[in-house]
């Protein structure tokens, strides 16, 4: 994930563990759909997000709310997605101000606060690429597929009108 530098100690110091935080889930997220599937999405493409999809199912999401990991699954397949965005959309990383991370921070569920303030910047638009992720686990990529959220921004950044109405966006 690309580490835009602040001027300033701290909050560049903060902003590069924040970073290597989120690459390592990332790591994890790609070596377990490489483990699941034998698909290595490494690439970052669109087509990858199909790969989660497949995985995101009533079984997976039932084996995640069991074991206690859904915020450790959504933080790596969000960290993927939006790598997705920022590579194939232009998208910017937006990291939370010491305000907003104090309120993550002492926020009752901190994963849901942290994805709140952690999202991709389009030139018009945030994207909330932790709460897509969270919505497609609970929610099965059935219902709410990655791919289509994407392709929902693509659509709209190349100027043709959205296939799907379902939210988000």
């Amino acid at each position: 994930m690309p580490v835009e530098p602040i001027k300033g100690g701290q909050s560049e110091r903060a902003r590069t563990a924040v970073t290597e935080v989120l690459r390592k889930a990332e790591r994890r997220g790609i070596d377990n759909i490489r483990t699941m599937t034998g698909v290595d999405i490494s690439g970052h493409k669109p087509e990858d997000l199909l790969s989660i999809d497949a995985v995101l199912d009533q079984h997976f999401s039932e084996i995640l709310t069991r074991r206690n990991e859904i915020d450790s699954a959504s933080t790596a397949f969000g960290t993927f997605l939006g790598e997705v965005f920022v590579r194939n959309l232009a998208g910017q990383w937006h990291y939370p101000t010491w305000p907003e991370a104090l309120r993550a921070s002492i926020s009752r569920d901190r994963s849901r606060g942290a994805a709140r303030y952690f999202y991709i910047t389009l030139p018009d638009e945030k994207v909330f690429v932790f709460q897509a992720v969270r919505a497609a686990i609970e929610q099965t990529a059935q219902v709410f597929s990655l791919y289509r959220f994407y392709c929902r921004y693509a659509d709209r950044a190349k100027g043709r009108p959205s296939q799907s109405s379902s939210w988000p966006p």
